[in-house]
């Protein structure tokens, strides 16, 4: 009774065979695959269009679509933004997570980049808003592979 209380999914009894625990292995996926299917489906789980960042003592409002690209500055970052830059305490880490995959791309240790707001490439430089940013020799082939389809020769 306690583990219809706590969701349980199944439960394997010791000793249990391979049969056994594969048989729990796949019922467990398969309600993880349905609930994760079930998330994606719910519009009250889309990602937002903005985050609140804290800086300067205050929450400012960001619309993820005015971010051009984030600089890492040790324990800090620094957005740039259409019209401003603001300095944080989030790690490169945390804010690669809370931006959608989809239209952020790391670039380098020390940035991640808006890919919409890419001018040029060249070489082991892309240029954004006007400034030329390093691709990092670790991160050169995920980005290309992931920019690849947009090249046209």
């Amino acid at each position: 009774m306690d583990g219809y209380e706590l969701n349980i999914i199944d439960y394997l009894k010791k000793p249990f065979s391979f049969e056994r625990f594969c048989k729990a292995y796949f019922r467990a996926e398969e309600m993880y695959i349905l609930k994760k299917t079930a998330g994606n489906n719910d519009l009250s789980e889309k990602p937002n269009d903005f985050v609140f960042i804290k800086s300067d003592k205050k929450s400012i409002k960001v619309n993820i679509s005015s971010i051009i690209y984030i600089e890492g500055l040790g324990d800090y970052i620094k957005i740039y933004l259409n019209d401003k830059k603001l300095v944080t305490n989030l790690s490169m880490k945390k804010i690669e997570n809370l931006l959608p995959e989809t239209l952020f791309h790391r670039i380098h240790k020390s940035y991640i980049i808006s890919l919409d707001k890419i001018e040029s490439i060249e070489g082991n430089m892309l240029k954004i808003n006007n400034i030329k940013l390093p691709i990092g020799n670790s991160y050169r082939q995920n980005f290309m592979t992931r920019i690849k389809h947009f090249i046209v020769e």
